[in-house]
């Protein structure tokens, strides 16, 4: 269980796990809760039975909140109702104990924490208007208490040694603190985790804009982009390059007749075979229809065994559904690079070989 946890927090702060609300706002439900218990035993020891009853009561009140919204997944309301008993506790112990106890200093954590809650809340993405309008409430309240402290004696203040006070001070102080540096830390796992869904979706866009959805090759687009990277790296150091066309023999009468659905497994089985047989550096694309275009970082005699390879596995393959087999043929034009040729003409000289390929019978490759 223990390792279980780790893992999960571990995903958290490498923002590969997004912040679950339920256990977000359980965590802070049950820190009140106990902080507010705790605050209870302090008066009981100074017997300042008010603020006794108070901090019990609102003790129990945090760990009933955890059944009314966040089981029901309330989140925005909840925030609401803790927001109003921080603003409340913070407020009524100053005014019962006095300034010097520090407990307005909670008040700093709310505008920051407000800010956070509501910017991670689907609800309100990029809305400004409600984190503002808190922050404006949180700061009139502030200035109330502040007047209404100095020009009014806290009925309590007596209850409590003047040497703990500071030390009351420190506390609160210590746990604002801590609440900002936790929120902070969790807002820093929420842009983490963020920015990781943000890659993760350019990813996504770039593959969708880069393939051709059918077969998974690149598209034509793309290829285009390698085509020309690979002359300007040719015309720099000289290196050389082929480019094949190749085709699939009668596609159309596949197609009419056996349907396009058929038509499109033929597609997908070539697909998978032209891909199986390409090197890392060399690629292939959809170039349109049944056409295919291949760029081989080699010279013409490597090329042409690459589409000697590609067309007896094309040959020996069988498509089949529910009641069709068939096996279809390809025929190949093959180019290599010529200095000074541009990638239109080497293309055009490429599809060239092929067509001459298909008047002399098909199911061959011509270079």
């Amino acid at each position: 269980m223990f390792e279980s946890f780790k893992k999960e927090i571990i995903r958290i702060a490498k923002g590969s796990r997004k912040i679950d609300d339920g256990l977000k706002y359980s965590f802070l439900i049950a820190l009140l809760a106990v902080i507010h218990l705790f605050f209870s035993v302090f008066y009981y020891y100074f017997n300042v039975l008010t603020l006794v009853l108070y901090n019990l009561a609102s003790g129990i009140f945090y760990f009933t909140l955890y059944k009314v919204f966040v089981k029901k997944k309330k989140y925005f309301q909840l925030m609401n109702v803790m927001l109003v008993e921080i603003l409340f506790f913070a407020s009524s112990s100053t005014l019962l104990l006095g300034w010097d106890f520090g407990y307005m200093v909670y008040f700093l954590a709310l505008v920051p924490v407000m800010f956070y809650l509501l910017f991670t809340n689907p609800r309100f993405y990029g809305n400004l208007k409600l984190p503002v309008a808190y922050s404006i409430l949180i700061c009139v309240i502030f200035i109330l208490v502040k007047e209404i402290s100095y020009y009014t004696t806290p009925p309590y203040g007596q209850y409590i040694p003047e040497s703990v006070v500071p030390v009351m001070y420190i506390f609160n102080s210590i746990l604002v603190f801590l609440f900002e540096a936790f929120f902070s830390l969790l807002f820093v796992f929420e842009i983490l985790h963020m920015q990781n869904a943000l890659r993760a979706q350019n990813t996504r866009l770039d593959t969708l804009a880069n393939l051709d959805p059918l077969t998974q090759l690149f598209n034509r687009r793309s290829m285009e982009q390698h085509l020309n990277h690979t002359m300007d790296i040719a015309k720099t150091n000289g290196t050389v390059f082929s480019v094949i066309i190749a085709d699939i023999d009668d596609f159309k009468k596949v197609n009419d007749t056996y349907g396009h659905d058929f038509g499109d497994k033929v597609l997908s089985n070539v697909s998978h075979i032209l891909k199986s047989q390409m090197r890392d550096e060399d690629y292939v694309c959809r170039w349109g229809g049944e056409e295919f275009l291949l760029l081989i970082h080699a010279n013409k005699e490597i090329a042409k065994a690459v589409s000697e390879r590609i067309r007896s596995e094309v040959e020996k393959s069988i498509v089949t559904d529910s009641s069709t087999s068939l096996s279809v043929t390809m025929t190949f034009g093959v180019m290599d690079y010529i200095p000074g040729c541009s990638i239109e003409k080497l293309i055009a000289l490429a599809d060239k070989n092929l067509y001459k390929g298909k008047r002399n019978g098909k199911n061959q490759v011509v270079a």
